[in-house]
C-alpha cells in the first residue's frame, strides 16, 4: 500500500496537524525566551506557557494562570491560535480580576503581540453549521467540497492562522517586549 491510498492521505494529514501543533508549541517556547531576559530550562519555560485551546476548560486554566502567578513572581505567557483567541482574551480577564481581588491584591501588566502561522489543515470545522439562510453559492461551494471529499482530492489550500500571544506580569524589569502593546494595572 502507497502514500497515495486513501489510508496514507489520512494518515499524512494527521501527521502534518500534529507538525503543526509541535511548531506552535516550539514557536512559543522560543517566544517566551526572547522577551524574559534569564536563563530557564526546557521545564522552566513550558510552565510559565500556557496554551488555550477552542475545547479547554476557561475554569482549569484560569487555576494554572493564578496558581503560576501566586507561586512565583514571575511572568507567564498565555497563547491561542484562531477560533481558541476568544477564550483566551476571557481566561487572561478573569486571572486579571481574580488576582486583583486577592488578599493581598496582585496587579498584572499585560503585554499583547499579535501573530500568525501558516497551516495546510482546515481551521475552523464548517461540518456543524447549517445551510439554512445560506445562499446558492454557499451551498455549490459545500457539494464542491463533498465532492472533492468523496473524490478523496486533496485541496492544497493555505491558511494563515491569528495568533495571540499574551504576557501577564507584576514584575516587568527582565521583559524584552519593544513591539507589544501594553495595557497598565487598573
Amino acid at each position: 500500500m502507497g502514500p497515495t491510498t486513501d489510508i496514507g492521505k489520512g494518515a499524512g494529514t494527521e501527521t502534518a496537524a500534529i507538525e503543526e501543533e509541535k511548531q506552535f508549541i516550539e514557536k512559543s517556547q522560543k517566544l517566551y525566551r526572547d522577551i524574559y531576559q534569564k536563563r530557564l530550562t526546557d521545564e522552566e519555560t513550558i510552565r510559565r506557557i500556557v496554551l488555550v485551546k477552542k475545547g479547554d476548560s476557561i475554569k482549569l486554566k484560569v487555576n494554572r494562570v493564578m496558581e503560576t502567578i501566586n507561586q512565583q513572581n514571575i511572568p507567564i505567557l498565555l497563547v491561542a491560535k484562531a477560533n481558541a483567541i476568544g477564550k483566551l482574551i476571557t481566561i487572561t480577564e478573569i486571572s486579571k480580576s481574580r488576582l486583583s481581588e486577592s488578599n493581598p491584591p496582585i496587579k498584572l501588566d499585560q503585554y499583547n503581540k499579535i501573530g500568525k502561522q501558516v497551516s495546510k489543515n482546515k481551521p475552523y470545522s464548517s461540518a456543524n453549521r447549517s445551510l439554512s439562510g445560506h445562499n446558492s453559492k454557499s451551498v455549490a461551494q459545500k457539494n464542491k467540497r463533498t465532492l472533492l471529499n468523496d473524490l478523496r482530492i486533496e485541496d492544497e489550500k493555505t491558511f494563515k492562522l491569528p495568533l495571540l500571544y499574551i504576557v501577564l506580569t507584576s514584575n516587568d524589569s527582565h521583559l524584552s517586549v519593544e513591539n507589544w502593546t501594553h495595557q497598565a494595572p487598573i
